[in-house]
């Protein structure tokens, strides 16, 4: 990545519910405030607004300036068959 006549090298790590101690059944609010909490973005292909505790309800409730920005995945069954996506 290039910024302003510096390179700048990120290192990501994926990690899962379970490495991070959190229930695959947790909600999504949560999942946001873990996310936010460690300064880690989030990643997923479910950003429904079903329910106070959706991903969507949440960030219009929580999002702040200062917020991690959330990935969403627009069709998680293409991303894993075709590379390219």
């Amino acid at each position: 990545m290039y910024f302003e006549g510096i390179y700048l090298l990120i290192s990501i790590r994926f990690v899962l519910f379970e490495e991070v101690g959190l229930a695959v059944t947790s909600d999504d609010r949560v999942v946001w405030r873990y996310a936010q909490d460690n300064q880690m973005i989030l990643i997923t292909a479910n950003r429904s607004m079903k329910g106070k505790d959706s991903l969507e309800q949440v960030m219009r409730e929580e999002n702040t300036p200062t917020s991690l920005p959330i990935v969403t995945i627009g069709n998680i069954d293409q991303l894993m068959t075709e590379p390219d996506y």
